[in-house]
């Protein structure tokens, strides 16, 4: 069948939340004048978060600032700046609203490297009984297993990685035990993440929004193409 172009809006979707990472050479400037650059974003971004150190891991520079609303956030460390939110709508609109707070991050702290992009997209595909509950309802992905034993799959969970023309794909699967259904009738967490690194030293931080772009339409064409038909049609 013909479907919908992706520019559309579906009618359900199942998608739950979306990240932008950017990150670049360690900036202890970040860490020192955080709050300048609150600054500047308060108005959109008024609440401020600090994560608890839990481990040696921890970015010194570590500061989230959410909307009144908690549906958008920007984070900011000493090595990245993420922009994330739960409601999404298109990607135009969201890579305005990354792209406001990007720039005046990147001119306060001189940011002009750009060393990787991480663009991740969480989808949480809950199962309907009217089309079933088997793997093979909601994806058009198949997997065989030779074997002489009769068998059927159910259900997968893990990472899968994929090498596109501009970068990596990541596709992370997930049952998810739904309590008024038996533990062969999960939800499914479907999640997408593109990464890209600029490790040729031509790509230059004026590459960013080609570069972002791009890993969206990947994982637009990796994410409708990856549905069947009878659950697109139940979300379209």
């Amino acid at each position: 069948m013909t479907r919908k172009k992706t520019a559309d809006k579906l009618a359900k979707p199942p998608l739950s939340r979306v990240d932008l990472y950017v990150y670049f050479d360690t900036q202890l400037s970040v860490a020192e004048r955080r709050s300048e650059y609150f600054n500047f974003v308060k108005n959109n971004y008024p609440l401020v978060n600090i994560p608890k150190i839990e481990s040696l891991h921890y970015n010194y520079g570590d500061c989230n600032f959410f909307s009144k609303d908690y549906t958008n956030m920007i984070g900011i460390a000493t090595n990245y700046f993420s922009f994330s939110t739960v409601r999404y709508n298109k990607f135009a609109e969201f890579y305005e609203n990354f792209q406001k707070t990007w720039e005046e991050f990147k001119k306060l702290f001189s940011i002009n490297q750009v060393k990787e992009i991480i663009l991740i997209y969480e989808n949480r595909i809950a199962a309907d009984k009217q089309i079933g509950y088997n793997f093979s309802d909601y994806f058009d992905i198949n997997f065989n297993f030779p074997g002489h034993q009769e068998k059927a799959f159910l259900a997968v969970e893990g990472n899968f990685y994929f090498s596109v023309p501009s970068g990596i794909v990541k596709l992370d699967f997930k049952p998810i035990q739904v309590k008024e259904r038996t533990v062969l009738e999960p939800d499914f967490s479907f999640i997408l993440e593109f990464r890209d690194s600029f490790k040729d030293e031509k790509d230059k931080i004026s590459q960013l929004a080609e570069v972002i772009s791009k890993g969206h339409e990947i994982i637009d064409d990796i994410f409708f193409a990856s549905l069947s038909d009878k659950y697109y049609q139940l979300i379209k």
